[in-house]
């Protein structure tokens, strides 16, 4: 179905004056947008440990097993990391080295065998681990959600009324659906910082000039990635209360209890016109912050960039030096590349974490 010019600006008939467009609502709950807003990725990382602890509590009260197994896995998986790239630094000594290809091949093999038997190790954890959280996830959102469900039946009459009720309640109601996005970006999260503290501490065992070499090549993806989530984070808030009024206005046109009245008073066209409205400008938002995604991601892709070059530069002139072996350099190089991702995931699901604890938080 398409949209005419003269659908959007709210008559279908040019000869008649067009429709009055809806009144553009903010939202009232300006707490849970700036205390986003306004935090550094410093900031975000402090409160870090306490929203854990928070998810950790639910998740605890529901099952204390598969918390267990939770963590569990999560230790082995980040143990099997660094014992992987440490049996990685082993074999490349010989793998790189002189002599005959069958006798550099024997010699690194038993390294290779703890290679293969940490990720075999380390993909079993992260298997169990999403079984737990897969047991765990139905039962909290059913907690949050019944919690919701009591919180508003509790709520005193005269605030349900407020102007500002419906903003809070949206919120509320975005924590209670995230809960369950919480838990698996609490496990992503942790999964992902266990396997880039192992990178940075075995890079700092292979040469202690290799930790600031990976932390400059890191940051820029860092500051890229929170930007974008900063971005992302107005764009919902600035869209919660035309969602409200969204919802409310679907409910109008499609409910059938006014099925009669809608169309007895030829209300038909003109809350359609409502709804068409105030779905372009969620969608309006919405791709205008892509184009504000993009020029972050690309300024962080340029200094990543610069950054990654002159990391490798300085591996390079490690190596060339005989500061590091050449085993070692490769080794820093599997390394890097292995914290880069790690480090992209550990900020995606950080301000992920944060974000949703905003609305869970919410009144």
């Amino acid at each position: 179905m398409t949209t005419t010019g003269h659908e959007i600006r709210g008559t279908t008939d040019p000869g008649r004056p067009p429709m009055p467009e809806p009144k553009e609502v903010r939202c009232q709950n300006a707490g849970v947008r700036n205390a986003f807003e306004d935090a550094s990725f410093l900031q975000l990382c402090s409160r870090i440990p306490a929203l854990l602890r928070q998810i950790a509590t639910m998740a605890w009260r529901i099952d204390r097993r598969d918390v267990l197994v939770l963590l569990g896995c999560q230790l082995v998986s980040g143990t099997a990391a660094a014992v992987g790239l440490a049996a990685t630094a082993d074999a490349m000594a010989p793998v790189l080295g002189g002599g005959f290809v069958p006798d550099r091949i024997r010699e690194a093999l038993p390294a290779l065998v703890v290679v293969a038997v940490a990720a075999a190790v380390a993909r079993v954890a992260y298997g169990i681990a999403s079984w737990a959280v897969g047991r765990l996830k139905p039962r909290l959102m059913t907690a949050a959600d019944v919690a919701l469900v009591e919180a508003v039946v509790s709520v005193e009459l005269a605030a349900l009324n407020r102007a500002d009720f419906a903003d809070e309640h949206e919120a509320a109601e975005t924590g209670a659906l995230r809960c369950e996005r919480m838990l698996y970006d609490a496990q992503a999260f942790m999964s992902a910082l266990i396997r880039l503290t192992a990178a940075f501490g075995v890079l700092t065992v292979l040469h202690p000039l290799m930790l600031p070499v990976l932390v400059l090549a890191v940051v820029p993806s860092g500051a890229g990635a929170v930007a974008e989530a900063k971005i992302e984070h107005r764009t919902h808030y600035a869209n919660v209360s035309s969602r409200n009024v969204k919802s409310m206005m679907r409910w109008h046109v499609t409910t059938p209890r006014l099925a009669d009245e809608v169309r007895a008073n030829s209300m038909k066209a003109y809350l359609l016109f409502w709804y068409r409205t105030l779905s372009h400008r969620i969608d309006d938002r919405v791709v205008t912050a892509a184009g504000r995604q993009l020029r972050a991601n690309l300024v962080a892709a340029v200094a990543g960039g610069a950054c990654l070059t002159l990391a490798w530069c300085t591996l390079l002139w490690l190596t060339v030096t005989g500061r590091v072996s050449f085993a070692v350099s490769a080794t820093a190089v599997v390394a890097v590349r292995a914290a880069l991702g790690n480090l992209t995931s550990v900020v995606h699901y950080c301000t992920s974490l944060f974000h949703s604890t905003l609305y869970g938080a919410s009144p």
